[in-house]
């Protein structure tokens, strides 16, 4: 496995049997819909929300804003 960078440009690894860049943002642009769309699921329900699963549901965004902000970067 080769793995190349450009400067400012996304990281990309290729293997044997080689994955464009084009593939390879593809996948993550895919990835970044599907995580926004649970944010904005998880702001949906925020008015829902009971004491009870509060502090689950913070969690539960904290990590899908987490998750968010390393895909981004990795777009950078």
């Amino acid at each position: 496995m080769v793995i190349q960078s450009e400067p400012n440009k996304l990281l990309v690894l290729h293997s044997e049997n080689s994955i464009s860049k084009k593939e390879t943002q593809d996948v993550l642009l895919t990835k970044i819909v599907f995580e926004v769309g649970r944010v904005q699921n998880f702001l949906r329900s925020v008015d829902d929300m009971t004491d009870s699963c509060f502090f689950d549901t913070v969690r539960t965004r904290a990590s899908t804003v987490q998750k968010l902000q390393i895909i981004c970067e990795r777009l950078l």
